[in-house]
Protein backbone atom coordinates (compact mmCIF):
# COMPACT_ATOMS: atom_id res chain seq x y z
CA UNK A 1 0.00 0.00 0.00
CA UNK A 2 2.76 2.18 0.50
CA UNK A 3 4.23 1.93 -2.64
CA UNK A 4 1.12 2.60 -4.43
CA UNK A 5 0.51 5.44 -2.20
CA UNK A 6 4.14 7.10 -2.80
CA UNK A 7 3.84 6.50 -6.42
CA UNK A 8 0.54 8.50 -6.86
CA UNK A 9 2.02 11.30 -5.15
CA UNK A 10 5.72 11.35 -7.22
CA UNK A 11 2.99 11.12 -10.24
CA UNK A 12 1.54 14.44 -9.60
CA UNK A 13 4.47 15.63 -8.24
CA UNK A 14 6.22 14.88 -11.98
CA UNK A 15 3.16 16.14 -14.08
CA UNK A 16 3.47 19.23 -11.33
CA UNK A 17 7.29 19.97 -11.61
CA UNK A 18 6.68 19.83 -15.81
CA UNK A 19 3.54 22.10 -15.85
CA UNK A 20 5.45 24.51 -13.03
CA UNK A 21 8.38 24.44 -15.62
CA UNK A 22 6.40 26.59 -18.32
CA UNK A 23 3.20 27.60 -16.44
CA UNK A 24 3.13 30.10 -13.61
CA UNK A 25 -0.35 31.00 -12.69
CA UNK A 26 0.18 31.73 -9.28
CA UNK A 27 2.18 34.62 -6.88
CA UNK A 28 1.53 36.54 -10.13
CA UNK A 29 4.03 34.34 -12.00
CA UNK A 30 7.57 35.40 -9.73
CA UNK A 31 7.80 31.74 -8.58
CA UNK A 32 11.11 30.10 -10.09
CA UNK A 33 11.20 27.16 -12.37
CA UNK A 34 13.35 25.59 -10.16
CA UNK A 35 10.97 23.26 -7.55
CA UNK A 36 13.57 23.54 -4.95
CA UNK A 37 13.83 27.39 -5.28
CA UNK A 38 9.92 27.85 -5.82
CA UNK A 39 9.30 26.07 -2.64
CA UNK A 40 11.90 28.53 -0.54
CA UNK A 41 9.74 31.09 -1.88
CA UNK A 42 6.19 30.09 -1.39
CA UNK A 43 4.70 32.46 1.44
CA UNK A 44 5.20 31.19 5.04
CA UNK A 45 1.17 30.74 5.35
CA UNK A 46 1.10 28.87 1.70
CA UNK A 47 3.36 26.01 3.44
CA UNK A 48 1.24 26.06 6.22
CA UNK A 49 -1.79 25.17 3.82
CA UNK A 50 0.59 22.34 1.74
CA UNK A 51 1.29 21.01 5.14
CA UNK A 52 -2.31 20.85 6.46
CA UNK A 53 -3.91 19.70 3.18
CA UNK A 54 -1.65 16.78 3.17
CA UNK A 55 -2.28 16.03 6.99
CA UNK A 56 -5.47 15.96 6.16
CA UNK A 57 -5.33 13.62 3.37
CA UNK A 58 -3.26 11.56 5.57
CA UNK A 59 -6.12 11.43 8.18
CA UNK A 60 -8.95 10.87 5.89
CA UNK A 61 -6.69 8.21 4.56
CA UNK A 62 -5.96 6.38 7.97
CA UNK A 63 -10.00 6.22 8.41
CA UNK A 64 -10.75 5.14 5.14
CA UNK A 65 -8.69 2.20 6.04
CA UNK A 66 -10.64 1.61 9.10
CA UNK A 67 -13.51 0.33 7.15
CA UNK A 68 -14.50 -3.18 7.08
CA UNK A 69 -14.48 -3.46 3.56
CA UNK A 70 -11.51 -1.45 2.85
CA UNK A 71 -8.54 -3.04 0.67
CA UNK A 72 -5.47 -1.77 0.34
CA UNK A 73 -4.62 0.55 -2.45
CA UNK A 74 -8.32 1.34 -2.91
CA UNK A 75 -8.26 4.97 -1.92
CA UNK A 76 -11.60 6.27 -2.10
CA UNK A 77 -13.81 2.65 -1.65
CA UNK A 78 -13.39 0.39 -4.84
CA UNK A 79 -14.13 -2.56 -3.80
CA UNK A 80 -17.72 -2.00 -3.93
CA UNK A 81 -17.02 -2.05 -7.77
CA UNK A 82 -16.61 -4.77 -10.51
CA UNK A 83 -13.13 -6.11 -10.45
CA UNK A 84 -12.58 -7.47 -13.70
CA UNK A 85 -8.80 -8.99 -15.64
CA UNK A 86 -9.03 -5.13 -16.88
CA UNK A 87 -9.26 -4.12 -13.63
CA UNK A 88 -6.38 -6.39 -12.28
CA UNK A 89 -3.95 -5.06 -15.65
CA UNK A 90 -4.98 -1.21 -14.75
CA UNK A 91 -3.79 -1.54 -11.36
CA UNK A 92 -0.58 -3.21 -12.40
CA UNK A 93 -0.04 -0.35 -15.04
CA UNK A 94 -0.62 2.22 -12.18
CA UNK A 95 1.77 0.58 -9.97
CA UNK A 96 4.30 0.48 -12.35
CA UNK A 97 3.89 3.86 -13.73
CA UNK A 98 4.29 4.93 -10.23
CA UNK A 99 7.89 3.11 -9.39
CA UNK A 100 8.80 4.87 -12.80
CA UNK A 101 6.81 7.98 -11.39
CA UNK A 102 9.04 7.79 -8.18
CA UNK A 103 12.42 7.75 -10.06
CA UNK A 104 11.49 10.09 -12.79
CA UNK A 105 10.68 12.66 -9.51
CA UNK A 106 13.81 12.20 -7.83
CA UNK A 107 15.89 12.73 -11.34
CA UNK A 108 14.63 16.11 -11.70
CA UNK A 109 14.70 17.05 -8.00
CA UNK A 110 18.01 16.05 -8.66
CA UNK A 111 18.73 17.88 -12.07
CA UNK A 112 17.65 20.63 -9.93
CA UNK A 113 19.87 20.80 -7.56
CA UNK A 114 22.69 20.30 -9.73
CA UNK A 115 21.82 22.65 -12.53
CA UNK A 116 19.12 25.05 -10.51
CA UNK A 117 16.93 24.83 -13.64
CA UNK A 118 13.42 23.58 -14.15
CA UNK A 119 13.02 20.45 -15.76
CA UNK A 120 12.33 21.35 -19.40
CA UNK A 121 15.11 24.08 -19.26
CA UNK A 122 17.87 22.08 -19.55
CA UNK A 123 15.94 20.57 -23.23
CA UNK A 124 16.31 24.13 -24.39
CA UNK A 125 18.30 24.35 -27.28
CA UNK A 126 18.59 28.13 -27.29
CA UNK A 127 20.08 28.55 -23.88
CA UNK A 128 22.87 25.45 -24.79
CA UNK A 129 21.15 22.90 -23.12
CA UNK A 130 21.17 18.85 -24.16
CA UNK A 131 19.57 18.48 -27.16
CA UNK A 132 18.34 14.88 -28.32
Amino acid sequence: EAELKHGRVAMLACAGMITADKFHPLFGGKLSSNPLLAITQVPKLGLLQILLFIGFMEVFGILNSRRPDYEPGNFLGTSQWETTPTWDAYQLRELNNGRLAMFGAIGMLTHAYITGKGPLELLDAGNGGIVF
